[in-house]
């Protein structure tokens, strides 16, 4: 009996390969196959071939890979090969207030991912300003820190605000 397999689909390549890139830097940092699997929803048998023969899910459907990449915190721009967004400084003016906010709550990411079910992974590029976050993204977090994200968006404007206007003054001086 043969087993069918699919074609390869070199646009699902690379989204593949953003997932398994994901997945080894898990098992770098310490995370177990089983623990891997649990996440995904699969065996730790099929993460270990997965690694073993370095494939990813070729497999399994396209569905089956974005829910992967989302249960990670893979962004369609890593997982498409798009060109990442350059991060305004409003939003990285956000972040600092948000990665604030979460320590003075006494709490780490850790703590806001497991209330808030935002991936950890995705959790962490948006306190790094490095991920701008959706609104009900900002929305849960704001909500799990008792904060009004109202006050974190008006504090992050004022401050985007100043920066912008010492960049545009610097940018004056140089001409």
């Amino acid at each position: 009996m043969s087993m069918s397999t699919k074609p390869f689909d070199k646009e699902a390549a690379h989204g593949w390969k953003a997932v398994m890139e994901r997945i080894k830097k898990l098992r770098t940092e310490g995370e177990t196959l089983e623990t891997i699997g649990k996440r995904l929803g699969v065996s730790k048998a099929a993460v270990s071939r997965w690694l073993s023969e370095n494939l990813g899910g070729e497999k399994n459907s396209f569905g089956d890979m974005v829910r992967y990449a989302k249960t990670l915190g893979i962004s369609s721009s890593e997982m498409f090969g798009k060109e990442t967004q350059k991060i305004s400084q409003f939003n990285i003016q956000v972040a600092h207030g948000l990665t604030e906010n979460i320590r003075l709550a006494g709490y780490s990411n850790k703590d806001i991912s497991n209330v808030t079910g935002i991936a950890p992974e995705r959790l962490d590029r948006i306190t790094a300003g490095q991920d701008s976050s959706t609104p009900e993204e900002l929305f849960i977090v704001c909500k799990s820190i008792d904060l009004n994200p109202a006050i974190l968006l008006n504090k992050a404007a004022e401050q985007a605000n100043i920066a912008l206007n010492s960049d545009t003054q610097q940018t004056k001086k140089s001409a």
